[in-house]
């Protein structure tokens, strides 16, 4: 199975994301912003199957990390899903490489229900 690939730089959010993924069975991977996330996408030869992503980061915010990862071939084409607090966010996206929206605080059957959408179900699927 492929992992999924959490950006976030609020630490507990991170946790918090990380722990339910791994509870649902989805293994998971962590960058702190864009910059990093796109250091780790780079090197791994493993590409994850998912990436949830924070808008607001410092080193590197959402935006810069999209516009990044479009040049990038390797990894243009894996899946992006923006999480953000902003409640007009999601208008900005209509036509562009992100795959869906969701609203923070994130809901923990709308992240299941996400990674399940776009990765396969782990095998023992609690959704």
């Amino acid at each position: 199975m492929k992992t999924v690939l959490v950006i976030e730089d609020d630490i507990a959010v991170l946790e918090a994301l990380q722990v339910a993924l791994e509870f649902y069975g989805y293994p998971v991977a962590v960058a702190r912003n864009g910059r990093e996330a796109l250091a780790r996408l780079d090197a791994e030869e493993n590409l994850p199957g998912l990436i949830f992503l924070d808008l607001m980061m410092p080193v590197m915010d959402g935006f810069e990390f999209l516009e990044e990862r479009s040049k990038r071939p390797k990894i243009a084409k894996i899946p992006v899903v923006v999480m953000s607090a902003r409640t007009s966010f999601k208008e900005l996206f209509r036509d562009s490489t992100v795959s869906k929206c969701i609203n923070k605080p994130v809901d923990l059957e709308t992240l299941a229900a996400t990674a399940k959408m776009f990765c396969s179900p782990p095998p023992s699927d609690p959704v």
